[in-house]
């Protein structure tokens, strides 16, 4: 008994899946013009409308009747009206979006040739209004050429300038680091010579000649050895020459 169970519902869902794939072959295949909905039917609480069928290949039905419940028309009604709500509101943030962004390169082109040929004297950053959220600073032009504007606002959420000195800082910082750095690495050379020139101080020595110099190793070795230095000669193109090197 279970068996036949079991037989049953999958021959029921391979029907449903038949029947699915079916219409959605067929839907793709066959091309049909929609005619508009009839009213609801009170007796039956159905719309209707007629499909006409325009390109499709063989098989195709020429008119199709199709018919859903007045409930549902009324969802599908509203979920289009909402549809059409949310893409008209989408487009309309897309075309402000790109006007902004236009007004903004507008205002850095005209910022840029300002900069160019007016220099402006600008106040502090004013305290953060808490109702906009904005500070703004104010530019007095104070050197420039005919066509320069006397004096202009610039205005900037408060996150956005608590950002740019954040950001300041930390190059501040960068910069003073690679400063000190530097500062620090030639003054541990400077004391590292110097202790190395101490060292060579420390100890004097009375020099005897050098040595002819050796033809098997072309060294001319001393005849005396100091703690930390040696003193060498190398032959080269026949003649030997002094370097210092450490031990």
């Amino acid at each position: 008994m279970k068996n036949v169970f079991v037989i049953f519902v999958v021959v029921l869902v391979a029907t449903a899946a038949a029947k699915k794939g079916w219409k959605l072959r067929q839907r793709q295949q066959c091309k049909y013009d929609k005619s508009a909905w009839s009213d609801c039917d009170t007796k039956t609480n159905t719309v209707s409308r007629v499909l006409t069928l325009k390109s499709g290949k063989e098989g195709c039905q020429q008119t199709q009747n199709q018919t859903i419940t007045c409930d549902r028309f009324e969802r599908l009604q509203a979920w289009k009206i909402k549809k059409a709500e949310s893409r008209r509101e989408l487009q309309e943030k897309k075309h402000q979006r790109k006007e902004r962004q236009q007004e903004m390169k507008e205002n850095k082109q005209l910022v840029k040739e300002q900069l160019e040929r007016c220099r402006y004297e600008h106040s502090d950053w004013s305290e953060c209004d808490q109702a906009t959220k904005t500070v703004t600073r104010n530019f007095t032009l104070s050197e420039g050429e005919q066509g320069c504007e006397q004096s202009h606002t610039i205005t900037i959420a408060c996150d956005k300038l608590n950002r740019i000195q954040a950001w300041k800082a930390k190059k501040r910082d960068r910069k003073q680091n690679r400063i000190d750095e530097k500062l620090q690495m030639k003054q541990d050379r400077k004391e590292k010579r110097k202790l190395e020139k101490e060292q060579r101080l420390k100890c004097k020595y009375d020099k005897e000649d050098w040595s002819e110099c050796d033809n098997t190793t072309k060294h001319s070795n001393p005849s005396y050895d100091i703690k930390g230095w040696r003193r060498r000669r190398m032959r080269t193109n026949n003649k030997c020459h002094h370097f210092m090197f450490k031990v």
